[in-house]
């Protein structure tokens, strides 16, 4: 909340904020970001055992859960615990 206190920017934003260059980042409706370091891509589906998660160009992402990092600008398959 601080940043969005310095910098007006609102704490859950839509991917092409952070990532404006990102063609992807665009294109992207379901995911979004909380604060500058937490992407979410919520289950829009009861019973799902996994999700897609776009993850933007631009830096290297990691799992919270995991510890596990994954490239930038790809899709990812993420199983649902």
């Amino acid at each position: 909340m601080d940043e969005a206190s310095r910098s007006g920017l609102a704490p859950m934003r839509p991917l092409f904020v952070a990532h404006p260059h990102d063609p992807l980042a665009w294109e992207v409706e379901d995911q979004f970001l909380l604060g500058a370091d937490v992407l979410v891509a919520p289950v829009l589906s009861a019973g799902c055992r996994s999700r897609a998660v776009y993850l933007p160009a631009g830096r290297t992402w990691g799992e919270a859960g995991t510890g596990a990092r994954h490239a930038d600008g790809a899709w990812v398959q993420a199983p649902l615990r």
